[in-house]
């Protein structure tokens, strides 16, 4: 009788032990996801310009040209290219709001950050369709902000651009 009351006592001190150990990784765990969703709704947030060094901008300016040529030559697209354009661009921003919907759903992003990133692609949109700029550069040129880090593109002459 004495060894069984022993061994209750053991396990019940094992049984509060786990609970108090898993409840302090279950707060440390929640700490670090909202410390995780924070930066990301700061880095969202705040949209710092990004400073460029001198070899960027030496670059930037030898792009120009290069640049100014595709945006001539969007511009002569008929209405109906560019509009097919705009329409597999909305195809991209579809897929990538399902994508901000999956980060979602998983606690990558929160709510707000999520409507703030959808907000963004269909303006992004929005404003080039109305501006008649290329979506792909937003008005922004070779310079702009980009997403990924990429493959440079060649035109047909096997130029980088």
């Amino acid at each position: 009788m004495n060894l069984n009351k022993i061994f209750a006592s053991i396990l019940a001190v094992t049984l509060m032990a786990g609970v108090g150990v898993s409840t302090a990784f279950a707060t440390t765990s929640e700490s670090q996801t909202g410390n995780a969703r924070a930066l990301v709704r700061s880095r969202i947030e705040k949209r710092e310009a990004v400073e460029l060094t001198d070899e960027q901008r030496e670059e930037i300016q030898l792009r120009k040209p290069k640049m100014n040529l595709s945006m001539e030559k969007w511009d002569s697209l008929s209405d109906d290219q560019k509009e097919e354009v705009y329409s597999l661009k909305a195809q991209v921003n579809n897929v990538e709001g399902q994508i901000i919907e999956k980060y979602l759903e998983w606690g990558v992003i929160d709510e707000e950050a999520a409507t703030k990133l959808k907000e963004r692609l269909s303006n992004t949109l929005s404003q080039s369709r109305e501006s008649g700029k290329m979506p792909m550069f937003n008005g922004k040129g070779f310079h702009g902000r980009v997403r990924f880090k990429c493959i440079s593109n060649t035109d047909t002459s096997g130029d980088t651009i």
